[in-house]
Formats: C-alpha cells, sequence, structure tokens
C-alpha cells in the first residue's frame, strides 16, 4: 500500500528545525529521530534534506554547530539555537499559526452557514466563548474590547472540529519545542 503523501511546505522543514532545537543542542540525527517522534513517524526527514537545511540556516546564523562526542562516544556535530534564530522561530511560528488557523477554517468546513473560531490567548474568556459558539456577546463591543481575532468560517458545528485540530497542532509544536510537555 502506498503511503500518504507527506511533502512539507517551504519552509516548513525550516521552522520544525528551529522548534526541535528550541529545546536545546541536538546532533543532526537526533533532530531526524525527534521529528519522526513528534509526528509519530509521518514527517520523515531524510539527510538529504536536513543536512542542506542545517547549512542553510547556520548560514543564515540562526543555528550555531560545534563538533561534540555523542551519548555512544562518537564525534557528531551538534547544533544550537542563536539569539536570532530565537527571534525568526518567534516569527516563523506566528506565522504558520495564521497560515494554519486560515487552513483550517477554509478547508476543514463544509459549505453553508456562518461560524466563527476564535484564536489567540484569550480565547477561554466567556466572551470568546460565545462568539465561537455563535452566540453574541452581551456587550455589542465586548469581542472587540478583548482584542480576539475573528476568522469567518462556514459552519456553526464545525468550530469545535476547527479548534481541536488547531490544538492538536498547537500541542504538538509545543512538544518538539519542550520534550516531556503534554
Amino acid at each position: 500500500m502506498k503511503s500518504p503523501k507527506t511533502d512539507l511546505l517551504q519552509g516548513t522543514l525550516d521552522l520544525l528545525i528551529l522548534r526541535t532545537l528550541a529545546s536545546g543542542d541536538m546532533h543532526g540525527w537526533g533532530i531526524s529521530q525527534r521529528l519522526q517522534q513528534v509526528s509519530r513517524d509521518v514527517l520523515q526527514v531524510t539527510q538529504g534534506s536536513l543536512y542542506p537545511a542545517l547549512y542553510r540556516l547556520e548560514q543564515r546564523g540562526w543555528i550555531e554547530s560545534s563538533w561534540r562526542d555523542s551519548e555512544h562516544n562518537r564525534r557528531a556535530k551538534y547544533y544550537r539555537l542563536t539569539k536570532s534564530g530565537r527571534k525568526q522561530l518567534a516569527e516563523e511560528t506566528a506565522t504558520w499559526e495564521r497560515i494554519t488557523t486560515a487552513s483550517l477554517a477554509s478547508f476543514s468546513m463544509p459549505s453553508g452557514g456562518s461560524a466563527r473560531i476564535m484564536t489567540g490567548p484569550l480565547r477561554s474568556h466567556p466572551t470568546a466563548q460565545a462568539c465561537a459558539a455563535g452566540t453574541p456577546p452581551r456587550h455589542p463591543n465586548a469581542a472587540a474590547a478583548l482584542g480576539t481575532r475573528v476568522v469567518a468560517a462556514r459552519e456553526s458545528q464545525s468550530t469545535a472540529c476547527c479548534d481541536s485540530s488547531l490544538n492538536q497542532f498547537r500541542r504538538s509544536a509545543r512538544m518538539a519545542a519542550c520534550p516531556g510537555s503534554s
């Protein structure tokens, strides 16, 4: 049986590597294994993709490397995130979250209707929850006052589905950044 296509969007591998290195120094093989682990074997990054990406990130100053002994007493090139790499990671993560939210809203919905998906840090606020459920807030300017972002979607019933998918993405992104977190 043919496995599903899992080609990454251009630039996604860079983000995944930066995210992985945010948890600490790692050698190339370790980065590859960590990406495979957190993606539950969906992402299998080959050496032909990984090492050119590591070289590119190092040339941009987002990571730096040093030779050390690995846990198996072999010499390995370890990579670590630089200060400018952390800044780039924050920028790319924000961009990725916007793209993911918009994609989930546009691709995951059946046609017809009008629902809203709330994102941002205040999504658990009662006004944000009311907006997500399609209920108008008690005060007409409450949603704007909260500073929540609203993405138009199509079906009220699909909001939970999109929220669940977005939360799964965020959990896996946190796992890549912080091993051992849930």
